[in-house]
């Protein structure tokens, strides 16, 4: 009986996830449609693209602390769980092996 029901909401969450990524892969054709619409002026966009600009703006260093605080952080997150999970298994040494003479 639990088996069944267990099978039953497996089957029902997997086919709503499945027509929700259908959505979700739907919206991101959205990004190429916004880019045929709009009148984007390629040679500015190229230039801005490889000729950085600095700013003394507050906004843009706003910008450019949230893109290293969305960069960094996850890689730190997922670094971290990695060493806890290596001492936890002994994997990690604590110091390097010393060279033959």
């Amino acid at each position: 009986m639990k088996a069944n029901v267990a099978a039953t909401l497996s089957k029902a969450i997997r086919t709503a996830h499945v027509s929700i990524l259908r959505w979700l892969t739907l919206a991101l054709f959205s990004y190429f449609g916004t880019v045929i619409v709009v009148k984007v002026l390629w040679g500015e966009a190229a230039k801005g693209f490889l000729i950085p600009t600095l700013s003394s703006d507050p906004d843009f260093w706003t910008v450019v602390v949230a893109i290293f605080g969305t960069t960094i952080s996850p890689y730190l997150f997922i670094w971290q769980q990695e060493a806890s999970a290596g001492y936890a298994r002994g994997k990690v040494r604590k110091a390097p092996p010393k060279k033959a003479s």
